[in-house]
C-alpha cells in the first residue's frame, strides 16, 4: 500500500460495498481524475460478489505546438470503410507546414507535436489499396520502432485531419483471456498475495474519452525547421479510417492507441 501511494500517487482505502455511498466514492474519484470526462466506472449498486476494485485513470490534455486556425475548419467528406461518406469538420494547415512523416508499405504516418514536443500524436493513414485492419496487423514491436525512429521532417503543402470527440467502452475479459490470462478468471487463479481467501477476476472494464480539436487534444517552445522547396510539397489528408497514437517521445510510452473508423460516431 505504501509503495502504491508513494510511486503511483494511488489512493488505497477500505470501503463497505454494501453502503450505497461506496459507489459514489469510487465513481467520484474516477470523475475527478479524468476531469469529468468519465463519470462512472462501477454501478450505483455494487453487486455482492466483488471484494476489491483495482482502478486506474489516465488524463492527458495537450495543446498542439502549432495550433490549427479554427477559421480554416470546414465540413468535408470522410470515407468510411464500407465506402459510404459522412461529413466531418476538417481542420486544415496550408502554410509553413513541416511535420515528421514516414512512408511504409501499408501506410503513411505523420507526427504532430504537443507543447514542448515531449508528447505527440502519430496518425497512421492506410494507403488507398490498404485497410486499417491491414495496418494494425502489420504493427509489431519491430515495425513500430522502425516507424517512430524513421520519422523525419517534411514540408507539406496541406495537412488536414478531422476534429472529433469519441467515447469508447468495452469489457476486456475475452481480450485478456485471448492474451493468456484465462486462469485469472477461474477458480485456479492464485491471488494469495492479496488475501488468503480464494479470489478470481470477475470483470475488467475499460472506458476511453478522446477529443481532438484545433487547440490540441484532451485525452511551449516553438521549433522551426527550414526546408528548401524543390518541388510541389506533398499533402497529408486524413479523410478515411486511420490509426492514432498519443505517445511520450522520450521513453516511447504509448498513452492512447486506437483506430478511428468514423469521427462522427461520438
Amino acid at each position: 500500500m505504501d509503495t502504491n501511494r508513494a510511486h503511483f500517487d494511488a489512493e488505497v482505502e477500505d470501503l463497505n460495498f454494501a453502503d450505497p455511498s461506496a459507489s459514489d466514492r469510487i465513481n467520484g474519484w474516477v470523475n475527478d481524475q479524468t476531469r469529468g470526462n468519465i463519470e462512472k466506472i462501477v454501478p450505483s449498486q455494487i453487486p455482492l460478489n466483488p471484494v476489491m476494485y483495482l482502478i486506474n485513470a489516465t488524463y492527458f490534455n495537450g495543446p498542439w505546438r502549432d495550433q490549427f486556425d479554427p477559421s480554416n475548419t470546414a465540413p468535408e467528406p470522410f470515407r468510411r470503410a464500407d465506402g459510404s461518406t459522412v461529413s466531418v469538420s476538417m481542420m486544415k494547415k496550408t502554410e509553413n507546414v513541416v511535420h515528421p512523416t514516414y512512408q511504409a508499405k501499408q501506410f503513411r504516418a505523420v507526427d504532430i507535436a504537443y507543447g514542448d514536443s515531449l508528447y505527440s500524436m502519430t496518425v497512421l493513414l492506410p494507403h488507398e489499396d490498404a485497410s486499417v485492419q491491414s495496418v494494425v496487423d502489420s504493427l509489431d514491436t519491430e515495425a513500430w520502432t522502425e516507424m517512430t525512429s524513421g520519422l523525419s521532417p517534411q514540408s507539406l503543402s496541406r495537412l488536414k485531419m478531422p476534429r472529433f470527440t469519441l467515447r469508447y467502452e468495452k469489457t476486456l475479459n475475452d481480450v485478456l483471456k485471448d492474451l493468456g490470462m484465462g486462469i485469472a478468471f477461474t477458480k485456479r487463479a492464485n491471488f494469495q498475495g492479496i488475501a488468503d481467501t480464494s479470489l478470481a477476476i470477475d470483470k475488467v472494464k475499460h472506458k476511453t474519452f478522446l477529443r481532438v480539436d484545433e487547440e490540441g487534444t484532451e485525452a511551449s517552445a516553438a521549433t522551426s525547421v527550414g526546408i528548401r522547396v524543390t518541388s510541389t510539397p506533398p499533402t497529408f489528408i486524413v479523410d478515411r479510417p486511420f490509426v492514432v497514437a498519443i505517445r511520450e517521445n522520450h521513453s516511447g510510452t504509448i498513452l492512447f492507441l486506437g483506430t478511428i473508423m468514423d469521427p462522427t460516431a461520438g
